[in-house]
């Protein structure tokens, strides 16, 4: 570079600009030139970074592994096998593996209450109808040690109307095991 050339750049502002002796762009400090060339690109292509997106199908998973979670843990595995197809052009991985991990956990725990429900159900079923001669009776109450607490209920000993809705005062309901349910206790 000759002086010259240095002498009329002196009062240009610092910053990138083509060298007229090179031809390469290259950064003015205001004094000289730098020593590194900007980075060159192909054939007057734009160096533009490659734009991508936040894949739709993660952000639908996951909203959805929140209010319905079997539908977001299927979607999640969706949006995660579209974003690594997508070669860089959609993101949301993070989305989508959330959406996996909070749908799958939260079905896994609707299930096993809904089956805990199921067989304690079934349990409580099977519990009583042994426990009554299978008349399926729940609302009866064993008298066995000779005294029910009624608990603030109409009392079948005091004339009230006995607990089942029987209007025949003096008549025996006994539990198949033996114990009085209510009704006239003075025969036992």
């Amino acid at each position: 570079m000759d002086e010259s050339t240095n002498q009329a750049l002196s009062n240009v502002t610092p910053g990138w600009y083509t060298n007229v002796d090179s031809g390469l762009q290259q950064y003015w400090d205001g004094a000289a030139w730098s020593q590194i060339p900007a980075p060159t690109h192909v054939d007057g292509q734009a160096l533009v970074a490659q734009k991508s997106e936040t894949s739709d199908v993660a952000v639908i998973a996951f909203v959805f592994s929140l209010l319905v979670p079997f539908v977001g843990w299927i979607l999640g595995f969706k949006a995660r096998k579209d974003i690594a197809e997508s070669n860089g052009k959609k993101t949301g991985g993070p989305l989508a593996t959330a959406a996996i991990w909070i749908g799958g956990i939260v079905t896994i725990g609707v299930a096993t209450m809904i089956a805990l429900c199921a067989i304690t159900s079934i349990a409580f079923d099977h519990h009583f109808d042994d426990r009554w001669g299978g008349h399926g009776y729940r609302n009866y109450m064993l008298f066995q040690d000779g005294g029910p607490d009624f608990g603030g209920m109409m009392n079948p000993r005091n004339g009230d109307i006995p607990m089942m809705g029987s209007d025949q005062p003096g008549t025996d309901m006994v539990d198949p095991r033996g114990g009085m349910m209510f009704g006239d206790q003075s025969t036992n």
